[in-house]
């Protein structure tokens, strides 16, 4: 167990809502999160402490284990987060082709970090929920 593969300290503000309730409860901060997930001044951890923390944890493990393959288990935007920063994309794609959830993906070390595949269940949400 590490815990720098925690979920976004985000949830921790929205613990025990549900989506539709967001706009009523803490209004304007589901639409910052969709339009602007990199500006949210409401948010106990930014999308860039967030992003460092996960890419942290896979360096350290790919220099603990540089020919090994190795599981990484983590939520929707720790993964999403990560996977964006490691292959070179963008932050600002952060709701653009997020894996569902029970999502592998499957990530090859280098510069810039490449992307073999991804598999998820058929039934998997998208995202944003419909």
């Amino acid at each position: 167990i590490d815990l720098r593969l925690t979920e976004w300290r985000l949830a921790d503000r929205w613990a025990g809502l549900v989506w539709e309730e967001l706009p009523d409860r803490r209004p304007g901060e589901l639409e910052a999160y969709l339009a602007h997930p990199q500006q949210l001044p409401f948010s106990p951890e930014s999308l860039a402490g967030l992003t460092e923390r996960m890419e942290e944890v896979l360096e350290d493990l790919h220099r603990r284990h540089p020919d090994g393959e190795v599981v990484v288990v983590s939520h929707q935007d720790p993964v999403q987060a990560v996977r964006l920063r490691l292959t070179g994309g963008s932050p600002d794609l952060l709701h653009t082709d997020k894996p569902g959830h029970a999502a592998v993906i499957s990530l090859r070390p280098g510069r810039p970090w490449r992307e073999d595949g991804i598999w998820q269940p058929a039934d998997a949400e998208p995202f944003p929920p419909t």
